[in-house]
């Protein structure tokens, strides 16, 4: 078994270049990720440099082998962390939005809901506005100040309206 069957299929063009170009160049080239085999035929992720010297007067390459399996894993980790705690941001700037799109929204309730009912207070029973500012007064504007609007439904209309 030679070295180069614990390279990866894959890889072994690109190892064989690297190790080539340190040889006729008589020089180190830089570290470079790839993947190997371990004995049971598995493939795991190494770093790799490779070095021209003499060996007791004959020209050799030392190549130093890195296994980073646990650092690609913790770097996964780490990145789907990232990825959460930005999804959990763009959840909170979505909710400070709901929320001022509901208090804007309440500002604008509030008139619809409470100008018709002091109208009325004024306005004579026999008034040809009395049918329709009755009208306005219960159409149900009401139910939104009544009723708390929930995150959930105001994000969908929220994220409806940015959509578009």
């Amino acid at each position: 078994m030679s070295v180069m069957d614990l390279v990866h299929p894959d890889f072994q063009a690109m190892v064989r270049s690297r190790i080539s170009k340190a040889h006729n160049e008589q020089s180190t080239v830089p570290a470079q990720e790839f993947k190997c085999l371990k004995l049971d035929k598995t493939a795991f992720d190494v770093v790799a440099s490779a070095t021209y010297l003499e060996y007791s007067g004959k020209p050799a390459i030392l190549s130093v082998i890195r296994d980073i399996t646990q650092q690609k894993r913790a770097e996964l980790v780490l990145r789907e962390s990232e990825e959460k705690q930005a999804r959990s941001k763009k959840m909170e700037s979505l909710g400070l939005l709901a929320g001022g799109v509901a208090h804007d929204l309440n500002n604008v309730l509030s008139g619809i809901v409470s100008y018709p009912e002091l109208i009325l207070m004024d306005l004579p029973e026999d008034s040809k506005f009395r049918q329709s500012i009755e009208t306005i007064q219960e159409s149900g504007a009401g139910q939104y100040l009544r009723k708390p609007v929930s995150f959930g439904e105001l994000s969908v209309a929220v994220k409806t309206e940015l959509v578009r």
